[in-house]
């Protein structure tokens, strides 16, 4: 095996897959068998999921035990490769399926999280670690249901007695959206900018606007997306935490 240092930064977008072609993808990796010797070692959980490569093809990741750690497997031209991804580096196995599987190893380091003042991944932690239960809302002031998505929770926290924090569309100046809460009068004390890898893989992304909640620094469930009556907010919400 060969070693090779270089940067790389990189996101993935999700998408809904149905669960056979999941299936059917994940059987025509060739060099399945060594994927999981390697990825057994990363303690996996959770199913896979699938995302769009770089590529335009159909990648699969699934989370690991470890916060912030995610396995991605990934099919290039004739190449297929496995990756563990944490906030601060990739270790990328790539193997030959006409070299029986042999496998060159690659370590890239990035900075893509690593935002200070953004909501990144320690800031996350620090927050669900800090308080028992509560919301991680995303908003984009680009999409105008967000404005009476966070109406409707920060209504539904103080209700419930829930944290909430404000993690805003990464392609939005905080500025321009500082300015758009004014102008709805809309008051949130503190928003962080997205920057966090966990967030991200678990789709974050996805739709404006949308929402995680958490309890016992854990994230409970997956992410919820869309604007939704008062009524259905709090019965998902008491669904999950309570």
């Amino acid at each position: 095996m060969k070693i090779i240092i270089f940067s790389l930064v990189c996101f993935n977008i999700a998408f809904a897959v149905p669960v056979g072609t999941i299936s059917k993808n994940l059987k025509s990796y060739q060099c399945l068998k060594s994927v999981e010797k390697i990825t057994k070692n990363w303690i996996p959980k959770g199913q896979w999921k699938g995302y769009l490569t770089g590529s335009g093809s159909i990648g699969l990741k699934r989370p690991t035990q470890k916060f912030a750690h995610w396995i991605n497997l990934e099919k290039y031209q004739d190449k297929e490769s496995v990756s563990l991804v944490n906030p601060s580096a990739i270790q990328k196995y790539t193997f030959d399926p006409s070299k029986k599987c042999e496998a060159t190893v690659s370590t890239f380091k990035h900075n893509q999280y690593s935002n200070p003042k953004g909501m990144n991944d320690s800031r996350l932690m620090t927050e669900m670690v800090n308080n028992e239960k509560g919301l991680i809302v995303m908003w984009s002031p680009k999409m105008q249901h967000s404005f009476n998505a966070i109406k409707r929770l920060q209504k539904i926290a103080k209700e419930k007695g829930l944290a909430i924090h404000y993690v805003l569309d990464p392609f939005i100046k905080p500025e321009v959206a500082r300015k758009e809460l004014k102008n709805r009068k809309i008051k949130i004390n503190t928003f962080y900018s997205l920057s966090s890898l966990e967030l991200i893989q678990r789709e974050a992304m996805m739709h404006y606007p949308a929402f995680f909640t958490y309890k016992n620094g854990k994230i409970v469930g997956r992410i919820l997306p869309g604007l939704m009556t008062e009524d259905i907010y709090t019965k998902k919400i008491e669904e999950r935490l309570f």
